[in-house]
């Protein structure tokens, strides 16, 4: 599986909806959709070089959702109004979840992990209000996209969880950003936290193949008498952080396509009189999942109570929400699926 992630918004107070996105693809797809994508696109505006968002028409959008949508890609979006906190309900958060890290900890764990953990709540602790935010959205949808593609294709395409690799936008090209380091030496063992705490669901039933999932991920650890114990998780570090790699996006086309896809999803979010058409669009390569009381395929994240009112008390943010679930993959497989798409 090839996962593509950008963001957009500047995650700071006062900015609106800030959002990640991962678009996803089989290995199979990968390289069919890159080249169709690019012949599709030849005509279009572009600024350096790219497609981006903002110079995509609705038109085009529907041609690269279509294409897109021919190559099973998937689209996960984690997004949160970060208007709706102050300054206090942010460090707040960040304070919580600095605790968090080292809350189980005693003095029978080994020393060095000791040590890491709380380098790792440090770290936390050290974060700009901005990148703490980036941090948590990130975070999210690492660990939902990983859920959900694992959930869907292990349905559909099971070979196609054996193998992750994440690909980001590499602010520079050049040399590796502080960013970057951030995403392997911070991001990752935040993921690994989450992911212990609250392990990725899968589903006991002879319709769901995890094997591919299970040979190459399943977390192992050394027990004390020397004998290799599996224990109940994911290898996040093996299916995140060491399969993380920063590409360029003048040279991947694939980038390009989930800049577009982020930059509609934000627009979708914030403006009141966005086309329905649009939205529908939106939401043709997402999943619907139920989420608190209702389906819903976006995810909006609260850093404190006064967000989550805003997905209820703006009855037109609820609509737009709905037109774009409606568009949305059923996350189950139906039994009117094509049984050919299913690997034994």
């Amino acid at each position: 599986m090839n996962v593509f992630i950008d963001e957009g918004g500047r995650f700071i107070p006062g900015d609106s909806w800030s959002v990640v996105c991962a678009l996803s693809l089989p290995h199979q797809c990968t390289g069919r959709a890159r080249r169709e994508i690019s012949f599709l696109s030849k005509g279009w505006e572009k600024k350096e070089g790219e497609i981006k968002g903002e110079l995509v028409t609705p038109e085009q959008l529907t041609i690269l959702v279509d294409c897109l949508f021919r190559h099973d890609a998937i689209l996960h979006c984690v997004a949160c109004d970060v208007s709706k906190h102050d300054s206090n309900q942010i460090s707040d958060h960040k304070n919580d979840q600095a605790e968090r890290i080292t809350r189980g900890l005693s003095a029978d764990f080994y020393p060095q992990l000791i040590k890491e953990v709380w380098a790792l709540r440090r770290e936390v602790e050290r974060m700009s209000e901005q990148l703490y935010v980036q941090s948590v959205l990130m975070r999210e949808l690492v660990c939902i996209a990983s859920e959900e593609l694992s959930l869907y294709f292990a349905q559909r395409k099971p070979k196609e969880l054996g193998n992750f690799q994440w690909f980001i936008d590499a602010k520079d090209p050049t040399g590796e950003t502080p960013q970057e380091r951030w995403w392997k030496d911070v991001l990752g063992p935040l993921i690994e936290s989450r992911s212990k705490r609250k392990p990725f669901s899968m589903v006991d039933s002879p319709n769901f193949n995890y094997r591919f999932h299970l040979k190459n991920y399943t977390f192992k650890r050394v027990a004390g008498n020397g004998d290799i114990e599996k224990e109940e998780g994911i290898d996040i570090k093996k299916m995140f952080t060491e399969a993380t790699s920063f590409v360029d996006s003048r040279s991947d086309i694939l980038i390009q396509a989930v800049d577009v896809l982020t930059s509609y999803t934000r627009r979708s979010l914030r403006s009141k009189s966005i086309d329905d058409e649009i939205l529908r669009e939106v939401g043709r390569l997402q999943i619907h999942r139920k989420r608190g009381d209702a389906l819903q395929s976006l995810n909006l994240l609260s850093l404190g109570p006064i967000a989550e009112e805003k997905s209820v008390d703006d009855p037109e943010l609820a609509r737009r929400l709905d037109v774009v679930t409606g568009s949305a993959r059923n996350l189950w497989r139906h039994k009117k699926e094509n049984r050919s798409n299913k690997e034994q």
